[in-house]
């Protein structure tokens, strides 16, 4: 399954103490195919492929997640 993710930043909450708080955005979009979870990721996070090598996944923790668009 495909899906997309907007994630929250956490540097957008304290981004004046950046040098360049202009160019800090408030979420990322993710988009990959939805892994199962490797023993060590706990059940308040997912796995989500975003390239073709054998680690190329992130790690998302639910909370953090905004929005969420599947795609067929």
């Amino acid at each position: 399954m495909k899906l997309t993710v907007r994630y929250k930043n956490h540097a957008y909450a304290i981004r004046d103490r950046y040098a360049s708080y202009l160019n800090i955005p408030e979420y990322f979009d993710y988009t990959g195919e939805v892994l199962t979870n490797p023993k060590w990721v706990g059940n308040d996070s997912f796995c989500l492929r975003y390239g073709a090598g054998k680690y190329d996944y992130r790690i998302l923790l639910k909370e953090n997640i905004i929005h969420g668009w599947r795609h067929d």
